[in-house]
């Protein structure tokens, strides 16, 4: 893996821009470069910070510079033998190759990966030393990536959380304002692009940032990135101001349960699989999502889940959904988990074979009372089969649903 520590992204827009970035605390300690941007070319910058500095201290104020994703540890090169000045010159000669070897690699992956996964229009690369002036020690690396850029499609828009709200919907906050469902037991340290042009990075579940106040009552589309691992409505707060989530980046709802409940107005357009992987509770997950058509829970990794109950309950919109995909075979509980909902019959279908296969595979647990609300499945075949696998010894489910279509 390559050694990078940290992202920056900017864009010149229809200007050309010539900055310096780093620090320097004293004549002796700096970690600067320079960077010449051309007319409408974006530079992302994969650079190292030293001890945690605020290396975003030292941009102009008119840049909106964030931190943006943690790519890894820094590389350092102190060691046993000293400063770079120090070495004799058998081990200067192979200092210089495996740093040379190091910047290959690195100027390799950017072509290769980076960018070619992005589909960015590549402009240059340049890897950048940074030296510490007190020992004479190689402290980091950069690389600075010019590239086309249209600010809608970022390198970064896939990792990228994507809502959408509306203000003046009801709400505990003002009608000009959103508040953010953070919780006390999340961990947090993330970026929140507001859609008015303005940002905050977000560090405590409680900070007053988390409520935003804009210059209108609207629409907005709100994006984040960087950690967010806690997000929880519970039937409270701004639920109805979420009306769309048009990706789920690297979001993390925690796993206390209730983390969509009650946003009677939301729909899922999210292409992409939510990180459920670690998460054990899925109870209420979407309670009461009234609004909600489809979504596509398909690649969500469930596996570890124990707790379903009510995930989906008085979602009455909904038809279909890919929980037949699903393995379920540590879920014990999954009271009321489609109570009020009406799946479409080959849907239901679906999911009981699926889910009969499973138990017949590697086992699913005893004994589970399992609401399918109003939805209805094929008798006298494989569906009604399934069925009864499920229901029958050693499994004993106790199923209720709308009955034989």
């Amino acid at each position: 893996m390559i050694d990078l520590i940290q992202v920056f992204e900017f864009h010149a827009d229809a200007f050309g821009y010539e900055f310096t970035y780093g620090r320097e605390t004293n004549t002796e300690w700096q970690m600067t470069d320079t960077v010449t941007m051309k007319d409408g070319e974006s530079v992302i910058i994969l650079g190292p910070i030293i001890e945690d500095a605020e290396i975003a201290n030292s941009f102009p104020q008119s840049w909106n510079v964030t931190t943006v994703i943690s790519l890894g540890k820094k590389f350092d090169t102190d060691n046993e033998l000293g400063t770079y000045a120090e070495l004799d010159e058998t081990d200067r000669q192979k200092w210089d190759r495996r740093l040379f070897g190091l910047r290959s690699a690195i100027e390799t992956y950017i072509k290769t990966v980076f960018c070619a996964e992005a589909g960015l229009e590549l402009t240059r690369v340049r890897i950048a030393t940074f030296m510490n002036k007190f020992d004479e020690n190689i402290d980091g690396i950069s690389a600075e990536i010019g590239f086309n850029y249209d600010s809608r499609t970022s390198i970064f828009s896939s990792i990228r959380f994507k809502t959408i709200w509306k203000t003046d919907n009801t709400g505990t906050s003002d009608d000009n304002q959103i508040t953010l469902p953070l919780e006390l037991t999340g961990t947090y340290d993330f970026i929140v692009f507001w859609g008015d042009g303005s940002s905050d990075r977000i560090t405590e579940y409680d900070q007053s940032e988390i409520t935003h106040t804009y210059a209108a009552a609207g629409t907005y589309e709100v994006e984040f990135i960087g950690t967010i691992n806690g997000w929880r409505f519970n039937g409270t707060g701004d639920k109805l101001k979420l009306i769309e989530v048009a990706n789920w980046g690297k979001l993390l709802v925690g796993n206390s349960g209730f983390y969509f409940r009650g946003c009677a107005n939301l729909i899922v357009t999210a292409t992409d699989s939510l990180d459920v992987s670690n998460m054990t509770n899925f109870n209420s997950f979407f309670r009461e999502c009234s609004s909600l058509t489809k979504i596509d829970v398909s690649g969500w990794g469930v596996s570890n889940g124990t707790s379903f109950s009510r995930a989906f309950q008085s979602c009455i919109l909904l038809t279909t959904i890919a929980v037949d995909q699903w393995n379920i075979r540590n879920a014990a509980f999954m009271t009321l988990m489609f109570e009020a909902v009406t799946l479409i019959t080959s849907n239901y279908d679906a999911i009981l074979i699926a889910w009969a296969a499973i138990a017949g595979d590697v086992g699913v647990q005893p004994n589970v009372n399992f609401h399918a609300g109003n939805s209805k499945y094929t008798g006298g075949g494989d569906a009604a089969a399934a069925r009864a696998v499920l229901t029958g010894a050693p499994n004993n489910w106790t199923i209720t649903d709308g009955g034989i279509a």
